[in-house]
This record gives structure tokens, C-alpha cells and sequence, in this order.
């Protein structure tokens, strides 16, 4: 099956690259900017968000390990 069709005995591959961390980001985030409204239509705002998104669970690790092996001094 093919997009729903069937294939009369022909073999589809799909075939996928590896670009490296870097053009794989740069692959990704063209993909997920293609047609939206300003600000969606940025990498940097992407980019923002990734980093945050570390910078929020890092936050949240140091405040758990701070709990757990911190609290009991």
C-alpha cells in the first residue's frame, strides 16, 4: 500500500540522510516554519523555545537533586 493504493508488486523505500546535528536542526526547523504567521515563521523563536525548555529542566534537576541529596544536611 501506497498512500492508500495498492502497489501492483513494486518495492517503496523511503530514503532518509543524515546531515549531522546541524543540518538536521536546520532541516527540522525549515519543515516546521514552512507556512505560518509571524512570529511561527521564525527560527529563532524555535530555537528560543528549545533553549528555555533546557534551561527549565535543568532548573528543575538542580531542584530536585537539591531535595533529595541537599535537604538531608
Amino acid at each position: 500500500m501506497v498512500n492508500g493504493v495498492p502497489s501492483e508488486g513494486d518495492l517503496v523505500f523511503k530514503t532518509v540522510y543524515d546531515l549531522g546535528l546541524k543540518g538536521n536542526l536546520a532541516t527540522f526547523l525549515a519543515e516546521i516554519t514552512q507556512n505560518k504567521p509571524s512570529p511561527l515563521n521564525k527560527n529563532a523563536f524555535y530555537v528560543g523555545l528549545i533553549l528555555l525548555f533546557v534551561l527549565s529542566c535543568s532548573a528543575f534537576m538542580t531542584v530536585v537533586v537539591k531535595y533529595f541529596i541537599g535537604g538531608s544536611e
